[in-house]
């Protein structure tokens, strides 16, 4: 009876360390799939001809207003 509960302990404890590891490699491999098919449809030519044809302005402003947000993320956090 002592035996049978150590056996499921040492069971459990080898399947919680294997599930520590092998559950963000799953959804990294999970993540991964879903991205490869979902830019599998995108043709990067396209997007660097719509890049390329945006106003320079619109181009700063949204990589200003962009690091505006990452900026208020970041200090929502530390004043948190």
């Amino acid at each position: 009876m002592v035996a049978d509960k150590l056996t499921l302990r040492r069971l459990a404890a080898r399947l919680s360390n294997i599930t520590r590891w092998l559950l963000p490699v799953a959804l990294c491999a999970l993540a991964a799939w879903g991205l490869h098919h979902i830019l599998a449809s995108v043709n990067f030519t396209q997007v660097k001809r719509a890049l390329v044809q945006l106003p320079p302005w619109r181009l700063g402003a949204a990589v200003v207003l962009s690091a505006i947000s990452y900026l208020a993320l970041t200090l929502y956090d530390v004043l948190a």
